[in-house]
């Protein structure tokens, strides 16, 4: 049976395409919204600024939604749900109203329209539905009007973050929040942030330096100048995000999904974009990036941002890497030093893509005075950091008094197991091999250099078995620890 294309539908896509047409004609950027990723926003508009024959982009955008008519009277009722998810947002919201017949626009600043109602008629917000009178006729004149209304909110936004910068906020402060996030410019520094709804966030400025955002949900978030640099957004669901400015270098982004996401003007050295999901609006916008030395991409989306992009010179494809690994279950070597995370700890999460796991090996070699190195599992729900949490299991080695000595250690739900207590002589940087392995049953075993040094009696939680990371740590001290010949083998679904 043929599909059917609805007349609303029809006039939906037609106001779209018309709306496109005038921002596309002041020079101004026009990023349309997918349909499966609508929150009732339709999109995302960047302003440039003509100069001397050219158009310069700017950090300036706004989101929009657009309503339309083929006849009758230029009102629409919007859902007080709506309307005050909107104008919570940061960046500058608008509506726009096209009229069919008089192929006119019509538009309002939502933020200033429900402000100044709020205090002329506060009782109109206890309806569940509000009639807008669309009379502002889009031209050139508001154009120039809009760009200036969407530059006066931003100096507000700047000021607030530029005042927060470098304050911590903790994550029970976040889960307190009614609806969409709004945190500016705060850190989230030793945070746990697997408990916090992230989907439609304004977090502008915020500082996710090394944090824990793997499988999170995030879509249609507003993350412009955030600080990504080495988090681990594996897995991600970044979908309509706005990313523009923002520092992602290091970072790892394997399997997210950024269909709609725009990423212009964000820094993208050494991120790891393999097997990440893209369309045309993100591959674009990725193009209009910086610094790519060394970030990885699987084969032909260079080929791709190069193509969308109409980029002349050749520095993205000499300086990005192309992901042409060809055994999908082994990982690339990885040194773990002193970070920014409570006790030092680094660490690179497993990608199962909602698989278990069922075996892990590999071999890590010590090069310093004090390290601890091993394997985490963790409830789906839960944090990689810190290393010892709940709804976990953690096995790892760690040096001892002794210079050619490790101690074999293990925690249950971050409870110390006394029964794993044991000394092992090691030649001073060479690789020790750790695996761990799953039964069918769900028995689990963890093993140094193929000997079982922990076997728990009971069976494992099989949501563990979805969250697995290597990680490494210091206790704050200086450290380095070489993992390497990493192999894993998901279970058979």
């Amino acid at each position: 049976m043929p599909k059917i294309k609805s007349t609303s539908q029809q006039l939906e896509q037609e106001s779209l395409s018309e709306l496109r047409r005038v921002i596309v004609k002041k020079g101004w950027n026009f990023i349309q919204r997918h349909h499966e990723d609508d929150f009732g926003v339709d999109g995302l508009v960047e302003l440039f600024i003509r100069k001397k024959g050219k158009y310069i982009h700017t950090h300036y955008s706004f989101q929009f939604q657009v309503k339309s008519t083929s006849s009758g009277k230029n009102t629409r009722d919007f859902s007080l749900t709506d309307l005050n998810t909107w104008r919570r947002s940061l960046i500058p919201f608008f509506l726009f109203f096209w009229n069919k017949t008089e192929d006119k626009f019509y538009w309002i600043n939502l933020q200033e329209f429900c402000s100044n109602l709020e205090l002329n008629s506060s009782e109109k917000f206890k309806q569940k539905y509000l009639r807008i009178n669309f009379e502002n006729e889009l031209n050139r004149d508001s154009l120039d009007l809009i760009k200036k209304k969407t530059k006066s909110i931003y100096k507000v936004v700047e000021k607030t973050i530029k005042d927060n910068t470098n304050k911590q906020v903790s994550a029970e402060d976040l889960v307190k929040r009614e609806g969409p996030i709004v945190a500016l410019g705060y850190s989230s520094k030793n945070a746990d942030l697997s408990k916090i709804d992230m989907k439609r966030a304004t977090m502008m400025g915020f500082d996710f330096k090394n944090a824990d955002l793997s499988n999170k949900d995030m879509r249609s978030g507003a993350f412009m100048g955030a600080i990504f640099s080495g988090a681990n957004l594996d897995g991600a669901d970044l979908r309509g995000c706005s990313f523009m400015g923002a520092f992602f270098d290091k970072a790892r982004l394997r399997a997210a999904k950024l269909q709609g996401a725009a990423f212009m003007g964000t820094f993208v050295g050494g991120a790891d974009f393999s097997e990440a999901k893209w369309d045309d609006v993100s591959l674009w916008s990725m193009s209009k990036s910086y610094d790519f030395n060394k970030a990885k991409f699987d084969k032909g989306v260079l080929d791709k941002i190069i193509k969308l992009g109409k980029i002349d010179n050749l520095s993205v494809s000499n300086l990005a890497v192309v992901n042409s690994k060809q055994d999908p279950f082994v990982m690339d070597k990885w040194v773990a030093v002193k970070t920014e995370n409570e006790q030092g700890a680094d660490y690179r999460s497993i990608l199962l893509k909602g698989k278990s796991i069922e075996k892990v090996t590999f071999n890590i070699k010590p090069d310093s005075t004090f390290w601890r190195a091993g394997l985490k599992i963790v409830d789906p729900n839960g944090s990689f950091l810190p290393p010892r949490s709940v709804n976990s299991i953690l096995f790892h080695l760690g040096s001892t008094e002794k210079k050619n000595y490790f101690g074999i250690t293990a925690y249950i739900n971050g409870e110390h197991i006394e029964s794993v207590n044991k000394i092992l002589k090691f030649v001073f940087n060479q690789p020790i091999t750790i695996s761990f392995e799953v039964s069918q049953k769900n028995f689990v075993k963890f093993f140094i250099d193929e000997t079982v040094e922990f076997e728990p009696s009971e069976r494992i939680d099989p949501r563990l078995l979805k969250k697995v990371c290597l990680v490494a740590w210091g206790d704050n001290n200086d450290y380095k620890v070489e993992f390497d010949n990493i192999r894993f083998s998901p279970k058979a679904t």
